[in-house]
C-alpha cells in the first residue's frame, strides 16, 4: 500500500458473501480491522464507485472494492517507541486530529491507549507534534517544552524581505532568525526559540512585522511556515533527540514559483543549516535513536 496507484480488488465467485473487511484482510497482509475502520471513516475505501456505509458490507460477485493511498503530505508517524510518538501534521489540520489519524492507522503501541498531545501547533502551519499515553512521560515532557528545555526550529516564507542576515527577531525577545534565500517580493528565513508556553512562530513573526505568505488555493487555513525542526531529551534515558522534517509539497511549489534574485544561488537544500541555537561540533556524531528497552553496548576498553 506504498505505491503510487490505488489497489483495486474484484470480487470472485467464490468470495460472493464474504464482509468487506474479511476480504480486505484475506487479500492485504498488513491490514487490520482498526485499519479499515480509519479508512472507512477518512473516505479513503470505495465499494463500486462509492463509499460503503459499513465494513460489514456483504459483497457480491464482481464488485469492485478500491483502496485510495493517502496524499503525501498527509499526517504520517515520524517516531515512535514504548514512551512517546511523533506525528507530522499538515498545514490546514488540527495537530488533534492528525494524532487520531496516525494512532489509528499507522501506530502499534499507542493504538491501544489513547495518547495526548505535549504540545500543538498552530492549525495553519505544518509541523512535528508530540504525543504520550503515559501520565509521567506526559508531565516530564510538558515540563520540557514549558521551560524550554526543547527546541523548535521553523523555516517560513515572509515578506517583506527582514533586514538582517542573521540576529535576534526585532520585536520578539528569543527568537533568532536568519536569512536564508531573497526573492523579489519575499525572502526564505529560518527560525528558532526554545519550545516555552506561549512561544509561538505566528506571533513572532507578526511582532517583527513579517507577514508568512499563503500557499496556493488555501486561502487563511495554509501558511508558508513549517516546524523544521525539534530536539528534547529522551524522557527514559535523558539523552538529547534531534528531528529534521524536510519541506512539504505544497511549501516547495509556493518556493518555485517565486522569482529570486540574481545575486542569489537558485538551489536551497531541503534541510537548511542549524541555526546558532544549536552548534554543530567538528567530529561529533549523533547518537543513533533507539528504544528504551534496546541496551546500548558497553565502549572496549584499550
Amino acid at each position: 500500500m506504498t505505491g503510487q496507484t490505488n489497489t483495486q480488488l474484484v470480487t470472485t465467485e467464490a468470495e460472493a458473501g464474504l464482509p468487506l473487511d474479511r476480504l480486505l484482510l484475506r487479500h492485504l497482509p498488513d491490514m487490520n480491522r482498526n485499519k479499515i475502520r480509519a479508512m472507512l471513516a477518512h473516505g479513503r475505501l470505495r465499494l463500486n464507485g462509492s463509499q460503503p456505509t459499513s465494513p460489514a458490507v456483504i459483497l457480491s460477485a464482481g464488485d469492485t472494492v478500491e483502496l485510495l493511498h493517502s496524499d503525501p503530505d498527509s499526517p504520517s508517524l515520524i517516531f515512535e517507541d514504548a514512551g512517546f510518538l511523533m506525528v507530522y501534521k499538515p498545514a490546514g489540520m488540527e495537530a488533534a486530529q492528525a494524532l487520531r489519524t496516525v494512532a489509528c492507522l499507522h501506530s502499534r503501541f499507542h493504538r491501544r491507549f489513547n495518547p495526548r498531545l505535549v504540545e500543538a501547533l498552530e492549525k495553519q502551519i505544518s509541523g512535528a507534534a508530540v504525543a504520550t499515553a503515559d501520565p509521567r512521560i506526559f508531565r516530564r515532557l510538558q515540563a520540557a517544552f514549558s521551560s524550554g528545555g526543547a527546541i523548535r526550529r521553523y523555516q517560513a516564507l515572509v515578506a517583506p524581505a527582514p533586514d538582517l542576515a542573521a540576529g535576534p527577531l526585532p520585536g520578539a525577545p528569543g527568537w533568532f532568525c536568519k536569512r536564508e534565500r531573497r526573492f523579489q517580493d519575499a525572502a526564505f528565513i529560518l527560525l528558532s526559540a526554545p519550545a516555552r508556553r506561549g512561544a509561538r512562530p505566528l506571533h513572532a513573526l507578526a511582532a517583527a512585522r513579517l507577514k508568512p505568505l499563503r500557499l496556493a488555493g488555501s486561502g487563511l487555513l495554509k501558511l508558508a511556515v513549517h516546524s523544521s525542526g525539534l530536539s528534547f531529551c529522551h524522557p527514559h534515558n535523558g539523552r538529547r533527540q534531534h528531528y529534521n522534517l524536510p519541506l512539504p509539497r505544497g511549501f516547495r511549489e509556493a518556493m518555485d514559483a517565486l522569482r529570486p534574485l540574481a545575486t542569489v544561488p537558485a538551489d536551497v537544500p531541503a534541510e537548511p543549516p542549524h541555526t546558532a541555537a544549536r552548534k554543530e561540533v567538528v567530529g561529533r556524531v549523533e547518537p543513533a535513536l533507539r528504544s528504551p528497552k534496546v541496551p546500548r553496548r558497553p565502549a572496549r576498553r584499550r
